[in-house]
């Protein structure tokens, strides 16, 4: 199977004697779904950003520290700023992510820049819509929705997009669980039918859902086994 991720020997720091990475290497192969773990402040929101192509203003400070190789689908990310379409990153934090103050524009923005057909379009927001139990949350102003409600908004919008690669920053901190699971149940079927994910988290029942695990650590990233387990019986639902 094809690698559409590699990295290859990434340094990165903001000073010398301060490195995040030390000639890091991470490989993920299509359609894998990844979970990284790993202490706050070691650098998964960074990594992350040299992934998607985000982090230009690491490049501004001459004590920074980068070398090193970010690959994605072929193309260097440290020359390569942006894919457009192919990966799609949702973070913690979903006001930085919602620009309209009518939910529905939220979800046909993206649709719109890339000119699909008004079939095509009404076809994945019925699709997400419902996945999410989102349909009364269409007609509102993201502004004054709860931040569950922010997060599942963003969710929607950049799932309605379809990209190849989605990266998840701690995306569904302010989700409840019951959402949680329309939320990772419906991210399951959509890596079925061969999207990558590489999602920041560290709640056991969302790992369950992943194919391999690594841990930024030591300024590397490890594999640690899957966790596995039944993720109705660890939300203490009742199985009949």
């Amino acid at each position: 199977m094809t690698n559409l991720i590699q990295i290859e020997q990434l340094s990165f720091g903001y000073k010398k004697d301060r490195l995040l990475y030390d000639n890091l290497n991470f490989q993920v192969k299509k359609g894998e779904w990844i979970g990284l773990i790993g202490a706050s402040g070691l650098g998964k929101t960074t990594l992350l950003r040299f992934l998607n192509g985000s982090h230009k203003e690491y490049d501004k400070s001459p004590s920074h520290v980068r070398r090193g190789r970010v690959m994605v689908l072929g193309k260097d990310m440290m020359i390569n700023r942006h894919i457009p379409g192919i990966i799609m990153t949702i973070y913690q934090y979903p006001d930085h992510q919602l620009v309209f103050t009518h939910g529905m524009d939220e979800l046909l923005f993206g649709m719109e820049n890339f000119s699909l057909s008004p079939y095509l379009m009404k076809e994945r927001i019925d699709r997400v819509t419902r996945a999410f139990d989102m349909e009364d949350l269409m007609n509102k102003n993201p502004s004054n929705l709860s931040g569950g409600e922010k997060q599942v908004m963003v969710l929607g919008s950049v799932l309605c997009l379809e990209p190849d690669i989605l990266l998840l920053d701690e995306a569904f901190s302010a989700l409840d669980s019951s959402r949680v699971k329309k939320v990772l149940d419906f991210l399951e079927t959509m890596h079925q039918e061969g999207l990558t994910i590489i999602m920041v988290d560290h709640k056991q029942e969302h790992l369950t859902y992943v194919d391999r695990i690594v841990e930024l650590k030591d300024k590397s990233l490890k594999d640690v086994p899957v966790l596995k387990g039944d993720f109705k019986r660890q939300l203490g639902e009742d199985d009949t």
